[in-house]
């Protein structure tokens, strides 16, 4: 039976997909298509930050603010990413260009990227989280934006190796004066 009851406990992991700017966003429904890159599930919280930097502005000598302006906004999104392999690491890393050495003539197979600091690429994010309406998710849609931040593996005995990200989204090339969409599913098509 669906859970359709309002303002429903959202718990679970969220899913990363990354691509090159100009990539088609998929329906709320389906499944990313094309050139997206499944980065996977993550591990703890998916957060988002909407910042705001506002001016107050004063007028006629007096000390109370007569209004507020927009100086700046921003957006931020924050994870971890719960698999790792070779791809999502490189990708984590500005994108890196891996190697790959089939086995053969004693040597054994082998995957390698360079570790080398590089300019921040652009791409697309596609970022879905539990939603509280239906089963469904919440579809954040970012078609610009880089990884930011520093990323510090740890690798532990007896416990999985997560990648630390941060994305700097950047205003939409399709649509000025936004940063992305966010979508929630309500109801399955018909």
């Amino acid at each position: 039976m669906p859970n359709v009851a309002p303002f429903n406990l959202i718990v679970g992991p969220g899913y990363v997909w990354i691509g090159p700017v100009g990539e088609t966003m998929p329906a709320i429904d389906a499944t990313p298509a094309g050139s997206w890159f499944d980065w996977g599930n993550t591990e703890g919280p998916v957060t988002i930050t909407h910042g705001r930097a506002e001016n107050m502005i004063h007028h006629n000598q007096s000390a109370l603010p007569q209004k507020e302006v927009l100086d700046r906004a921003t957006e931020t999104v924050a994870f971890s990413i719960a698999e790792l392999d070779m791809e999502a690491y490189a990708k984590a890393l500005q994108n890196a260009g891996i190697t790959t050495t089939a086995a053969g003539g004693g040597d054994a197979g082998q995957k390698a990227f360079a570790i080398a600091p590089t300019h921040s690429p652009q791409f697309a994010f596609l970022i879905r989280v539990p939603s509280g309406h239906e089963d469904g998710y919440m579809q954040y849609e970012y078609d610009r934006g880089s990884m930011a931040g520093d990323h510090a593996l740890a690798f532990t005995r007896g416990d999985k190796t997560v990648i630390p990200m941060e994305l700097h989204i950047f205003e939409s090339t399709g649509v000025p004066g936004r940063f992305g969409v966010v979508r929630a599913f309500t109801a399955t098509a018909v």
